[in-house]
């Protein structure tokens, strides 16, 4: 199960909800692979405008897993996305680098305004 305290993001793929993990060598390793730094791959995942190969390669680095060995393949991964529907992962993603940006905190949420009595 994730923790969103410890950086942790649920994914869900394929019936199963894997955990992305922010880790500092993750990040460094998803920006080594694709050639883009952190604040480039979260305004992809604000704007909703990854490439599949973007994605794939995002989830299949930060998944957390026991043994390297468990770690989903580039195609098992590519496979779990078509199945699961990329409109079903925008979110966790955009979360996952939200966090990134944001020093491993979810985004604050916005108060409202005491509504003002009618006098």
């Amino acid at each position: 199960m994730s923790n969103r305290e410890r950086g942790e993001v649920g994914l869900p793929l394929g019936g199963v909800i894997y955990t992305m993990a922010l880790e500092f060598e993750t990040m460094v390793k998803i920006e080594e692979l694709l050639g883009k730094g952190v604040f480039e791959l979260f305004t992809h995942a604000a704007n909703g405008t990854f490439t599949t190969i973007q994605l794939a390669t995002i989830i299949h680095c930060a998944v957390i897993v026991e043994d390297e060995e468990d770690r989903p393949s580039l195609s098992q991964v590519g496979a779990l996305i078509l199945a699961e529907g990329v409109s079903n992962l925008i979110t966790p993603i955009g979360l996952f680098f939200t966090m990134a940006v944001n020093g491993g905190q979810q985004p604050a949420k916005k108060k409202r305004a005491p509504a003002k009595k009618k006098k």
